[in-house]
């Protein structure tokens, strides 16, 4: 199956499925490795793929047609974290309330964001509040499935 993406985009998926690495990618493009990471990510996006191997789901639907989609798991720390960001805190204020660290809740953030296949904290907050009353309903450890 052809992935939708720019002429960029589907250049770095090539690269990829040649099994070059991000570093690799992008001395051969001429770009930074995080600007190779945010083309695989909006790529993935466009073509329908979310969860954490992005790139293996990337290289399956460009060689089979069709990506395996990993269950939308939220565990009870990461649907926590959800309803705080809904409620509008910070990183910072989240860290404070959980007592961790900013950087502990910046690993969970970019968890959570490649589990619900969101790009940051609006698409994020629109996601949990669509959801709510199913999380809701599965958070008290029957079920923690947050599926659309």
């Amino acid at each position: 199956m052809e992935l939708v993406g720019t002429t960029k985009q589907l250049q770095v998926a090539g690269l990829l499925a040649q099994g070059l690495q991000n570093k690799e990618i992008g001395a051969e493009l001429g770009m930074r490795p995080r600007t190779v990471k945010q083309h695989v990510h909006k790529l993935a996006y466009k073509n329908g793929i979310a969860g954490k191997r992005i790139a293996v789901l990337l290289i399956a639907k460009m060689t089979t047609g069709s990506a395996p989609m990993p269950p939308k798991l939220l565990k009870p720390k990461q649907q926590q974290i959800c309803r705080l960001v809904t409620e509008g805190k910070t990183n910072g204020q989240i860290a404070q309330l959980l007592g961790n660290t900013e950087h502990v809740v910046k690993n969970y953030m970019q968890d959570i964001f490649d589990i619900t296949g969101v790009w940051n904290r609006n698409e994020l907050t629109r996601w949990y509040l669509l959801r709510k009353n199913y999380i809701d309903k599965f958070s008290a450890g029957v079920d923690n499935y947050c599926g659309a």
